[in-house]
This record gives structure tokens, C-alpha cells and sequence, in this order.
């Protein structure tokens, strides 16, 4: 019995070490994504005009903003080697501010970094990504540093595809500014999303 649970143990881990059928392949997600609430400085530059001169005044307001939660598709082009999948992933996002009238809109492109297992006929994984991201709300706009972490578990459908469900967290760089000429908003971007994809492999 000992050497039964014994052999099943080492059968087990050593699956967990196996490697993945090696190739291209392309990916379509469909994921639900929440913007965590932050804490935003809103600053704004009114220029008033007489007859002799202009003068420029200086305002700022903070608040929360808290963002309804947005589900979108995106995609991704990559490589599976020996266990690891290279990718380079596009996504975009569309968030309300609850509050107040307006739309924050996020694109990113990231490359990330994928580990792969096999495990009992699943595939769970873990890795995470860097890249490079815009955001925009109205006229405000600025370019930023992304970064991501995630897990999740594939599965074999049948020849060549694959379904996955998994976990995103992304963050950017520290207190981006979106700003035009006459307003600057500071908040800092971090969201999670929960997704469904499937996988091509060519």
C-alpha cells in the first residue's frame, strides 16, 4: 500500500514537470474586468481675459472614483516551448466612472511569460507580463509602464484547441497623469480580471 501511494506520488509530480506540445499558437479571451477604486487628484487651469491682461488660476479636487466593471474580448499571438509559453497579448478596456459622466479607456500591449504543467490531465499555469499601455478619458491621455501576474488551468478540448480559465492582475506604473492643457488627473491604475479563452495550436 505504502509503495502504491509512493509510485503514484512520483507519477504525479513528474507529470507536473512534463512538457507541453511545442509551436505557435493564437488565442482569443473574452475577459470581466474590475478597476479597483483609487484616489484621484483632479486639477484644472481656468484662464480668465479683461482688456489689459490674462490671468490663469489653479484648481484641485479629490475624490474616489470607482469605475462599473467592463467585459471585453482581446487576443494573443504566441510560442510554447519545453513547458514555457511566450506571448505577446493585446487588451482593451472601457470603464464608467460611477459618479460622474465620463469613460476611462485602457489599451495595453504585453508580452508575457507562461509556465506550464501537466497535473492529473489539466494544465494549470502561472507567469506574468510587462508592457506598454494608454489610457485615455476625453482629451486627458498619457502613456504608461503596465505589468501583470496571473494563474489559471487549461484543457485539451480535442486536436489543437484548447480552453483556459484564469486570473489577471494588472498595475501600472506609479500615479500616471492623464492631462491635456488645462486639466491633469493623477489615480493609480490597478485592475483584476477573471477570463475564459480559447487556443489554437498550429
Amino acid at each position: 500500500m505504502r509503495i502504491d501511494i509512493a509510485l503514484l506520488a512520483g507519477i504525479t509530480l513528474a507529470s507536473a514537470y512534463a512538457s507541453a506540445d511545442d509551436g505557435w499558437y493564437v488565442e482569443l479571451n473574452r475577459h470581466q474586468t474590475s478597476l479597483d477604486s483609487a484616489s484621484t487628484q483632479d486639477r484644472r487651469l481656468e484662464t480668465t481675459c479683461n482688456i489689459l491682461a490674462c490671468s490663469s488660476s489653479a484648481t484641485e479636487e479629490r475624490y474616489s472614483s470607482r469605475f462599473k466593471n467592463d467585459g471585453r474580448w482581446g487576443a494573443a499571438l504566441g510560442y510554447a516551448n519545453n513547458s514555457y509559453r511566450m506571448e505577446a497579448e493585446f487588451r482593451r478596456n472601457e470603464f464608467d466612472l460611477e459618479t460622474r459622466n465620463e469613460r476611462l479607456e485602457l489599451k495595453a500591449l504585453l508580452f508575457n511569460l507562461w509556465r506550464d504543467f501537466d497535473l492529473l490531465g489539466l494544465n494549470p499555469y502561472i507567469g506574468g507580463g510587462l508592457g506598454l499601455g494608454t489610457m485615455e478619458q476625453g482629451s486627458l491621455n498619457d502613456n504608461l509602464v503596465l505589468g501583470q501576474l496571473g494563474f489559471g488551468v487549461a484543457y485539451t478540448l480535442f486536436d489543437r484547441f484548447t480552453a483556459d480559465i484564469g486570473f489577471r492582475y494588472l498595475l501600472a506604473e506609479s500615479d500616471p497623469v492623464l492631462e491635456d492643457d488645462s486639466r491633469a488627473v493623477t489615480r493609480d491604475i490597478r485592475a483584476d480580471s477573471w477570463r475564459l479563452a480559447t487556443r489554437y495550436h498550429f
